[in-house]
């Protein structure tokens, strides 16, 4: 009975040291993971639009939420501006709003095909703002 409690406890102790390195290691693996360039894949976003390939500004949603990602399949030369606001008009916006639309992220000109991962939150709205041609491009968002 003695020999069998002590191998419950090596067991145990065996166990627990593996649970912990592989805590260890994905504590890690998540601290060197950065927001990058990639080729594909699949996200909790709900929502997704077509990105119109000339000069507008498109709502696409009210209130708080996630800027996903942009996937641009057909290069362009315009950009693509998405700000954290529901109009570009200031004077339409909230009392407490500033002048300055909130910037939540920038595509600048000649982005090469591919996907853009942002998974970055806004509060009041999503707002993009199209110049020029920015190419075949899809926004998810939720």
């Amino acid at each position: 009975m003695r020999q069998l409690t002590n191998i419950l406890k090596v067991i145990s102790l065996v166990l627990l040291v593996a649970v912990g390195l592989l805590g260890y290691m994905t504590y890690k693996v998540s601290l060197s993971e950065e927001p990058t360039l990639s080729f594909g894949g699949t996200s909790p976003f709900n929502y997704t639009t077509n990105v119109p390939t000339s000069d507008a500004s498109q709502l696409l949603k009210t209130q708080f939420g996630t800027l996903g990602r942009v996937t641009i399949t057909g290069a362009g030369a315009g950009s693509a501006s998405f700000y954290d606001a529901t109009t570009t008009n200031a004077n339409l916006r909230a009392i407490a709003a500033t002048t300055s639309l909130p910037l939540i992220t920038h595509l600048p000109d000649g982005l090469v095909a591919g996907t853009y991962e942002f998974n970055t939150s806004f509060n009041d709205g999503l707002l993009v703002v199209l110049t020029g041609d920015i190419g075949t491009s899809t926004i998810a968002w939720d």
